[in-house]
């Protein structure tokens, strides 16, 4: 999978959008996107399927970028990030999502919005971090998750 993911990237950077309106992205990076909304889906824990969760997505396009956030309708709202992104050429490749907290993640989502504002140092689009790798992303969420005492109080 890793190598198809490479192709993919590859293919999303040049920009290589096919002719037909079903959906702007190549069949590959389709393909890509469907398995990685499906990894996402398996984060949902079936008894709290309604929680609240912080997560963090990498979509390419002609640019990289991470994008945080939070909500408490993980596939929907993943759904809504693909489609706000297809058009542009973007398609998702990989993402996190933390376990269900007890509070709405708002707080959480602030936090992670921060961090990553004083990591990345670069300029930023609201939620999405342009040239961010997604392993920084992804230590910022779970790092940001992990710290909050809710989280722990619990397990």
């Amino acid at each position: 999978m890793p190598e198809l993911v490479e192709l993919v990237r590859a293919e999303l950077r040049a920009g290589t959008l096919p002719d037909y309106p079903q959906s702007p992205l190549p069949d590959i990076s389709a393909l890509v996107q469907g398995c990685a909304q499906q990894q996402l889906a398996g984060y949902v824990e079936a008894d709290r399927s309604r929680a609240a969760r912080i997560y963090v997505l990498e979509f390419q396009g002609a640019r990289q970028y991470c994008m945080f956030g939070r909500t408490a309708n993980l596939i929907n709202r993943v759904v809504e990030h693909c489609r706000a992104a297809e058009p542009h050429g973007y398609g998702l490749l990989a993402g996190w999502v933390s376990p269900g907290v007890d509070d709405d993640a708002q707080k959480l989502e602030h936090v992670v919005l921060n961090v990553g504002g004083m990591i990345h140092r670069r300029p930023h689009c609201r939620e999405r971090f342009y040239d961010m790798p997604f392993e920084t992303g992804l230590n910022i969420a779970r790092m940001v998750f992990e710290l909050n005492s809710d989280w722990r109080r619990r397990t």
